[in-house]
């Protein structure tokens, strides 16, 4: 297949793709592509249902764990432990993650009586005898990957 550009389209394109190779150089490629954040979750009690990772960048968000308003979000069967999550495309921060294993896999965060059925865990390990604000958990993302460990935790 041929495609035909003009001389002012090849010239835009050069132009771009100049100014993405400048960008490059100067801020790095953790600009241009983002950075991975590695999550080892530890601490898993069994190997039934899904270990869920969410990660926002609002607090209002993190604070009311919003299921429409995050940046990703993803889960794993909870075989083996530590269950291991990769993150990538990451820029800047502030950044909290949430993480919760639903063991009946029913896609809710159980509670009984007001108390947790199921493990939960946050960045930073904040949280195990209350709800953080976003502030505690928060964690940022500078010019390198990053590798952080969360130990969940269970009510019972």
């Amino acid at each position: 297949m041929i495609i035909n550009l003009s001389r002012k389209a090849v010239s835009n394109l050069l132009a771009l793709f100049s100014l993405f190779l400048a960008l490059v150089y100067i801020y790095g490629a953790g600009l241009v592509w983002g950075q991975t954040l590695l999550v080892e979750v530890k601490g898993i009690r069994t190997d039934n249902g899904l270990v869920y990772v969410t990660i926002y960048d609002d607090p209002k968000a993190f604070e009311t764990s919003s299921t429409t308003s995050y940046v990703t979000y993803t889960a794993k069967e909870a075989t083996g432990n530590p269950v291991i999550f990769t993150f990538n495309r990451l820029h800047g921060g502030p950044f909290a993650l949430s993480i919760f294993h639903d063991e009946n896999s029913n896609g809710i965060f159980d509670l009984v009586d007001q108390l947790p059925r199921e493990g939960w865990g946050y960045s930073n390990n904040v949280g195990a005898d209350s709800y953080p604000c976003f502030r505690d958990a928060s964690f940022s993302m500078d010019d390198e990957d990053s590798n952080m460990t969360i130990q969940m935790n269970y009510a019972n």
